[in-house]
């Protein structure tokens, strides 16, 4: 009888993690048809005015008025052109300890973004366009980390279907420069951890 062939993240005897943001198209438009595309705004500095446009430009007529005066750090819709999240993190009074304890910059993108994944595959989207708006490194940083994290499955991983799920993205970065380093470092931090993950579940 015929041996089973290996799914292909085992096929070398060595563990294979592949990166999702390595497959992102940086500093591009989304090119699709008929597909169904999720848009994703990250505004890094408080611009009520960019906040203002972008409803204006997603959300149905009905949507447009109480969206534009929502407070929250995360606004999410369906508009006309498909799902919307625009992400704005807000400052806060400090926690206490001199700011010791307070939440980093780093940490709330890498969750957020992270846990924007699951919504994804929730809504079968098969495109998105991400675009950073006046973010520091450090956030770019997170974003790209959560995201790599959260793609992790072990059961994907074992069946050889690594990624099979997930949207293709295009990245782009408006108002600031973009750091190509930061896609090296995520991918390196998003591996450790998925590697660790995984050996826990062997």
């Amino acid at each position: 009888m015929a041996k089973k062939a290996a799914p292909a993240a085992k096929a070398s005897g060595k563990l294979q993690f592949h990166s999702w943001i390595e497959t992102f198209d940086f500093g591009k438009e989304l090119k699709v048809k008929s597909e169904i595309t999720g848009y994703v705004y990250f505004l890094g500095v408080d611009d009520s005015a960019k906040f203002a446009s972008l409803v204006g430009e997603h959300a149905l007529e009905w949507q447009a008025k109480s969206l534009k005066q929502s407070e929250k750090e995360v606004v999410s819709f369906v508009g006309a052109q498909g799902p919307v999240w625009i992400l704005r993190p807000r400052k806060k009074a400090t926690a206490g300890h001199d700011g010791l304890i307070d939440e980093a910059a780093y940490t709330w993108a890498r969750d957020q973004f992270g846990s924007l994944v699951n919504q994804f595959k929730a809504q079968q989207l098969k495109a998105v366009q991400i675009e950073l708006h006046g973010t520091e490194g450090v956030q770019d940083l997170g974003a790209l980390t959560g995201m790599d994290v959260a793609a992790y499955s072990y059961r994907q991983f074992v069946d050889g279907k690594q990624l099979a799920d997930l949207p293709k993205v295009a990245l782009k970065k408006s108002l600031g420069a973009w750091d190509k380093a930061v896609v090296k470092d995520a991918m390196l931090r998003a591996r450790a951890v998925n590697v660790a993950r995984h050996m826990v579940n062997l």
